[in-house]
């Protein structure tokens, strides 16, 4: 036994400089921001602008954007309740059939997401339309969608999408990775 003092002092401290076993390594990038609904909690870069809820419309609970020469060019948006009811897998296939037409699904996994036990990332690119207010037309979208079960047993989506212009895909992982489930208190 001799020596394992400082063997578990060596592991522990090497922990904590990795950041693993502890929730706070997980918080809120420096410089950025947090949407918080009822139920569900996502971090954003700080220069994004969070929306007020007329500006985001009655079925998204949180979003922030980036805007460029009048076009949205970087979204994150929080949606409770997103279908009426089903389990995470049910939310990515809903999430998935959402995604506009001329969208391409590049992929679909399991995630882990603190605060849900079931959890799904759906991946995909779509190409802008150039409606007003939205991306040019033929932009390069990046898209992931979090989808999962709530601290209700209710569906939500955080959906974050951008052009190149908007955000990288560095940023747009960050912010999917920043996903949290509350307990709604």
């Amino acid at each position: 036994m001799r020596g394992s003092l400082p063997l578990t002092a060596l592991v522990v401290g090497a922990l904590a400089l990795s950041g693993c076993g502890g929730e706070e390594s997980k918080g809120e990038p420096e410089g950025w921001k947090t949407l918080r609904t009822p139920r569900v909690t996502v971090s954003y870069p700080g220069e994004w602008k969070a929306q007020s809820a007329a500006e985001r419309g009655e079925h998204t609970q949180g979003a922030a954007v980036v805007v460029k020469d009048g076009r949205t060019v970087a979204k994150v948006a929080v949606q409770l309740r997103f279908i009426k009811n089903g389990d995470a897998e049910m939310a990515a296939a809903a999430a998935m059939g959402s995604v506009e037409l001329g969208g391409r699904i590049k992929g679909q996994r399991k995630v882990e997401v603190p605060g849900t036990d079931d959890a799904r990332r759906v991946d995909y690119t779509q190409t802008g339309d150039g409606k007003p207010g939205k991306p040019a037309k033929g932009a390069k979208i990046t898209g992931i969608d979090v989808v999962g079960v709530d601290s209700e047993d209710a569906p939500f989506l955080v959906r974050v999408s951008a052009t190149e212009e908007g955000a990288s895909k560095r940023t747009l992982e960050k912010i999917a990775d920043s996903v949290r489930v509350t307990s709604g208190d």
